[in-house]
């Protein structure tokens, strides 16, 4: 496994590299393998399938203290036998009675800041999806939303990397 330690924090990797985690000064490179990831980053705090790993208390994307979860996909374009890293899920922890529309409305602030205007949006109140923004770029699609699950409504972000996956959108509706 290559040395993803950053030893130098005024040049960070892009999230095109994968998702640098800035408490442990550790980039978590995309296409790892969930062995080599639990290598990295030490064991998971939650497994909920044999192809997801989740770890709390990480720090990412410029200062959000988050959760995140690896989600270990079949490499389509590069090796098709090999389950690599292409999705990661985060969740940012709310301030204290701060409702899922406020907390959606600031960590997509804090997004723009980094990616641009969003390249899709959605306010609304069908079905799961409350609101979503999704900033597509050539290497990369983050996604950011509001949904409710079994009456819960949550925020839950997504950066995938691309190629998608044929069936990537089986995979983005997440529970909490």
């Amino acid at each position: 496994m290559e040395n993803t330690k950053i030893t130098q924090p005024d040049v960070l990797p892009s999230l095109d590299q994968g998702l640098y985690l800035e408490n442990l000064r550790e980039l978590l490179p995309w296409y790892i393998t969930h062995r080599a990831a639990r290598m990295l980053l030490g064991l998971e705090d939650a497994r909920p399938d044999k192809d997801t790993l989740s770890w709390n208390g990480v720090r990412c994307l410029e200062g959000l203290d988050c959760a995140i979860t690896g989600k270990f996909i079949l490499d389509e374009a590069h090796d098709p036998t090999k389950q690599c890293l292409r999705l990661i899920e985060f969740r940012v922890k709310p301030a204290p009675d701060e409702p899922a529309e406020r907390l959606y409305g600031r960590i997509k602030s804090h997004l723009s800041r980094q990616l641009g205007e969003p390249t899709l949006e959605y306010d609304g109140s069908e079905g799961h999806l409350r609101a979503f923004a999704e900033w597509d770029g050539d290497q990369l699609m983050v996604m950011w939303k509001t949904v409710v699950v079994a009456g819960q409504e949550g925020c839950v972000g997504e950066i995938w990397r691309k190629p998608l996956p044929r069936e990537y959108l089986k995979l983005t509706l997440t529970s909490f």
